[in-house]
């Protein structure tokens, strides 16, 4: 199933894929440090690397990503694949981009709400890839 967001940018796209998991996985106790959190960061990109198309470069969305001090992420991080019949080049007819990002989940909230809040920020033109079918 295809979700569609409108970004700030007026640009429509559709999210084909997209993968949530907590983060900290396996920290039974304590507070995380910045070594686990940059671990946990190398890890969301890892994992949004994996959706296909493997090749296709990984965007990182939000505050997190900035700073290298922080040591204490979201408690949740997701990875997504975009496309837009918006070309951003002359040379393709459509575009698409991977995102991975840091945030939280309510489960009362629509996904197409998770994703409009998430992403609508991006601008496209500066994150996507143009492709052909």
């Amino acid at each position: 199933m295809r979700i569609q967001v409108v970004l700030q940018d007026g640009t429509h796209i559709e999210v084909e894929e997209l993968c949530v998991s907590a983060t900290y996985v396996g920290l039974l106790e304590g507070d995380p440090d910045s070594a686990l959190t940059r671990r946990e960061k190398e890890r969301c990109i890892d994992w949004a690397k994996r959706i296909e198309p493997a090749d296709l470069a990984v965007t990182c969305v939000g505050p997190e990503w900035a700073h290298a001090d922080t040591t204490r992420l979201p408690p949740v991080r997701f990875a997504a694949l975009a496309m837009s019949e918006q070309p951003v080049d002359r040379v393709h007819l459509l575009s698409w981009a991977k995102v991975a990002w840091f945030g939280t989940f309510d489960p009362s909230e629509s996904i197409r709400h998770l994703l409009q809040r998430s992403l609508s920020s991006l601008e496209w033109r500066d994150v996507a890839t143009g492709y052909d079918i």
